[in-house]
Order: structure tokens, then C-alpha cells, then sequence
């Protein structure tokens, strides 16, 4: 197993450079610039890989701002994000949250530690990197490709979706996808349930989807994931006593499952989602 594994050909005009098993970076290309979507925590440098791809003007963005596809930032000159995530990402940027990430990486992976160097790795800062804030609506044109941002605030504050409508392509970061979905940080960090149910119901409401390309898990999966996510989201009202209890590298956490959706959350989440509604 390599940290930045193989090239993998999606389609003509798409490629992903997974790291770790993980998160799947994108590569977009189109026929005047080429686009990464997400930069992974950055364990090591894969920016050769992506002249292997392709050696147009790139740009480069997050659907969030989770250490996992924002740390790598630093390997990058300018970098886009939504401005609610912003300081969070740069909140992670130091060395106890890099250990704890390399530590449960090599925990699950321990052949990776001849590819990681983690005294180099702590050196490394996104401060160095310039950041450009992106909104709902703006849109990035490759050349024949053109990618618009959409805001999906529940993951994160600042999570955003990259829409391509003539592909019928959506990117959708961790807010969709047939893995775990992060929702047991405290308030600050995550945002309630009814939030992100909000997202599932603008994302339904969408009607040339074709492919949704997430950044963990099977790539790509069809549109039937967002129905699926709002029937687990209630599902979970009512089925909450069912959820185990599990450890992350980021604290303990409740897991619900309803078909391909599964959601880590807290208490005080659920909590709030009996009480407030998910509406």
C-alpha cells in the first residue's frame, strides 16, 4: 500500500490520486486549466502525480476544511475554501492534530511508515499557503467544463459541493457518500442535524445528477443516496437506542446505519434533534 497511490482513470476528463486508502483526491481536467478537488492531509507529496495527469494552469479547492482534505494545502501556492472553514483548517494545522492523524493513519497502515517522515511533516504550514474564499453560485471554467460552487452546510460550516450540470457530476466532500459521516464534534465543529437535513433537501430538489463522486468510499454512486440520507436521518429519531457506541482518533461517538448512509454523532446532537426537529 502506498500513501499517494496510482493514477486512477475515472473517465476522459477525470482522475483521482487516492491517499492512504482514503480520501480520494480529484483531478479534473478540461481543455484550459485543470482543477484538484481536495489535497488530503499531505502526507507526502503527490504533485508529480499530478503532472503525470495533466500539466495545465491548475486550481485547486476543498469541500471543507477537515484536516484530511486540507492539510495538504501546504504542497500548493493558492488554495480555495469557503470562509466558515477556514479557521478551522487552520486551527488543525499544528502538531498535536498531525500526530494524532499520522498516529491513526500508521495504527491501521503500519507499512506506510518507510513513505512518512512526521518530524518533516510537522515543519510543514498551511499559513504559508494564500487562501481565496468561494460563495454559493461562483463557478470555475475549465475550458468546456464548468464547475459551480454549491453550499452544503451539516459535515461542516463551510462544506460546498463542485456541480458540473452538463456532466450531470456531483462532488459532495463528506456530505455524501456510502462511508462514515462526521457529525460528533461538539457545535462549534458541527453544525445540528436539521442542518444538514436541510442540505439533503436542496440537494433532492437538483434534478441532473448522474454520478456523485464523494471523498471516502465508492466512486461514483448514483443520486439514490440522497433520498437514503434523508430517510436515515429519521430513521435515527426513532431508532437511535439501535446505535453503538465506537471510538475515533477524534473521540467517542454513536454510529447509525440506514442502508449506505452512516452517521457518526453525539448525544448532544441527537439530543437537540429530538427536542428541535429536524425540520
Amino acid at each position: 500500500m502506498l500513501v499517494n497511490q496510482d493514477i486512477e482513470q475515472l473517465n476522459e476528463y477525470l482522475y483521482c490520486i487516492k491517499e492512504c486508502d482514503s480520501v480520494n483526491r480529484y483531478v479534473v481536467v478540461g481543455s484550459d486549466q485543470a482543477m484538484l478537488i481536495d489535497t488530503g492531509y499531505g502526507f507526502a507529496d503527490f504533485r508529480q502525480l499530478i503532472k503525470k495527469i495533466t500539466d495545465k494552469p491548475l486550481i485547486t479547492v476543498l469541500t471543507h476544511g477537515h484536516p484530511d482534505h486540507g492539510l495538504g494545502a501546504y504542497l500548493f501556492d493558492e488554495v480555495w475554501v469557503h470562509e466558515k472553514d477556514y479557521l478551522g483548517l487552520l486551527k488543525d494545522d499544528n502538531q498535536e492534530t498531525k500526530a494524532l492523524a499520522v498516529n491513526h493513519r500508521l495504527k491501521k497502515m503500519p507499512e506506510l511508515i518507510n513513505q512518512m517522515n512526521p518530524e518533516v511533516y510537522n515543519q510543514k504550514l498551511i499559513k504559508q499557503t494564500t487562501f481565496r474564499y468561494f460563495k454559493e453560485g461562483d463557478s470555475f471554467d475549465l475550458g468546456g467544463i464548468v464547475l459551480k460552487i454549491i453550499e452544503i452546510p451539516g459535515h461542516s460550516y463551510g462544506s460546498v459541493a463542485l456541480y458540473e450540470e452538463t456532466m450531470g457530476w456531483l462532488f459532495t466532500g463528506d456530505t455524501l457518500a456510502h462511508y462514515n459521516i462526521w457529525n460528533q464534534m461538539d457545535f462549534v465543529d458541527s453544525p445540528r442535524l436539521s442542518v444538514l437535513m436541510a442540505t439533503y433537501k436542496k440537494l433532492a430538489q437538483m434534478q441532473k445528477i448522474e454520478e456523485i463522486y464523494p471523498a471516502h468510499g465508492e466512486k461514483p454512486i448514483d443520486r439514490g443516496i440522497i433520498d437514503e440520507s434523508i430517510a436515515g436521518l429519521k430513521d435515527l429519531l426513532t431508532h437511535y437506542d439501535e446505535d453503538e457506541k465506537i471510538d475515533t482518533f477524534m473521540g467517542t461517538a454513536y454510529r447509525h446505519v440506514y442502508k449506505h448512509f452512516i452517521l457518526l454523532y453525539s448525544k448532544a446532537h441527537l439530543e437537540d434533534a429530538l427536542e428541535n426537529g429536524l425540520e
